[in-house]
């Protein structure tokens, strides 16, 4: 059972390397291939030695042998997790995440101008006497304002100008909520207050995470531009030169 389980995955491991383009990595395909010759050599002697195990065979063995099949699966689990953690993946989550929260957004501004007790009883539970109709209206336009923001970060997630303004509105709402929950105390740290510093709190570092690797790509491509000649001039005659010396 255990000799099927870890011939599985080192088959899933190398039918996701050979579909995945971007996994061509010397590290990763020695690893696999250390990680199969282990699960080949070690295997083999442990379900040897376990199917018919002599009175003069110590233990230890056959834990050294469990040992090596654990530390293949753990290896294989590694190479997994690795492939899947690309940027190109947490981008992608970034922009899945972002719609969401759009999406929330909209429903939040939805329940503002249907019923505008929404706000005292979800979330200034301290202060329902303050929070009229008025009050509702005008979150509901904030929010609003942020979904559509969000929302189109989420389709243009390059967008240096989305992406910092979407940043800042979620650095906006997770201050607002903190500053009422213990400042003004007027939003008690209930569900309905959690929530928001949550996904603001969590929105907020997936995006510096994003922002530090999109910055990271764009000096690499600046770099790789000035190897290059701004002008015709700059290109270097290099005949003319291997003439001049050897004249």
């Amino acid at each position: 059972m255990l000799l099927k389980l870890a011939a599985s995955k080192v088959t899933s491991v190398t039918s996701m390397i050979l579909m995945n383009r971007d996994l061509q990595n010397a590290n990763l395909a020695a690893m696999l291939s250390i990680s199969v010759l282990l699960i080949e050599n070690r295997l083999t002697d442990f379900f040897r030695l376990t199917g018919n195990i002599p009175n003069n065979i110590h233990c230890s063995a056959i834990d050294d042998n469990i040992y090596s099949l654990l530390s293949c699966v753990i290896l294989i689990e590694k190479i997994k997790v690795k492939m899947f953690i690309t940027k190109e993946n947490v981008v992608r989550s970034l922009q899945g995440w972002i719609f969401v929260v759009g999406l929330m957004a909209l429903g939040n501004t939805i329940s503002c101008y249907v019923d505008h007790s929404f706000l005292g009883n979800r979330l200034y539970t301290a202060a329902q006497e303050k929070t009229n109709d008025l009050a509702a209206r005008l979150f509901g336009i904030w929010t609003l304002m942020s979904a559509f923001l969000r929302l189109s970060c989420a389709i243009l997630i390059t967008n240096r100008a989305l992406f910092n303004l979407t940043l800042l509105s979620f650095v906006v709402a997770f201050v607002h909520f903190l500053s009422e929950s213990l400042i003004y105390k007027t939003a008690p740290l209930t569900i309905g207050v959690l929530t928001p510093l949550i996904v603001s709190g969590v929105s907020m570092l997936w995006m510096i995470v994003v922002y530090w690797l999109l910055s990271a790509d764009k000096r690499s491509t600046d770099a790789v531009k000035e190897n290059f000649p701004k002008r015709v001039e700059d290109i270097p005659l290099m005949r003319g030169k291997q003439r001049h010396k050897a004249e």
